[in-house]
């Protein structure tokens, strides 16, 4: 999984350069709390890199990566003592969405966003996971799902090229059933 993930950052990162001659086209680095709630809410740092492109002055189409970051769920095991284990989530997703630009001034700018992102969550359950260790393998649960996202936020100019933005995203449930959300503060570089 590791290996898919650096390809798919290299591979935009390697077409940046490529694609950063059309006018209007931003390079988006973000990070901030994202949210797992699966009955209780558990909070974790997630990170993503986004290349988004204007189609016109109230649309720009967006395609990105987050890691959503490791996220341990509290849950119960009634026979078992201690009652208390925990579940360890890992979610990251792809995503493609169109963002709808209404400006307040000539620096502030709100924004909308609507699209679909494609989960990839794994799973590690305790204790099976410590007694399955032992036997020489981790007890690990993969999934993936395809759910629409849909956010708002808020983007400020700093100067022709870059600008900040403060944003918050509803991304669905992973495929653990998990509902996922980040909110987020980001730097854009303007081409």
């Amino acid at each position: 999984m590791h290996k898919k993930n650096l390809t798919i950052l290299l591979g935009m990162a390697l077409l940046i350069p490529a694609i950063s001659y059309a006018e209007g086209s931003y390079v988006k680095l973000g990070v901030g709390q994202s949210r797992y709630y699966d009955g209780g809410s558990v909070r974790a740092t997630g990170y993503y890199l986004a290349y988004g492109s204007k189609i016109d002055s109230s649309l720009d189409m967006e395609v990105g990566f987050v890691d959503f970051g490791r996220a341990k769920l509290p849950f119960s095991y009634e026979d078992l003592s201690p009652a208390d284990y925990a579940a360890s989530y890992k979610t990251q997703s792809i995503y493609l969405a169109g963002i709808g630009n209404v400006p307040v001034s000539t620096v502030v700018t709100l924004q909308g966003k609507l699209g679909l992102a494609y989960h990839r969550s794994s799973a590690i359950r305790y204790p099976e996971a410590i007694v399955n260790q032992s036997q020489g393998e981790l007890s690990t649960d993969s999934e993936s799902k395809v759910r629409a996202l849909l956010g708002a936020g808020l983007t400020m100019k700093f100067s022709k090229e870059i600008s900040g933005a403060v944003e918050y995203t509803y991304f669905g449930r992973e495929g653990h059933g998990a509902k996922l959300s980040m909110f987020n503060a980001a730097l854009l570089y303007h081409f």
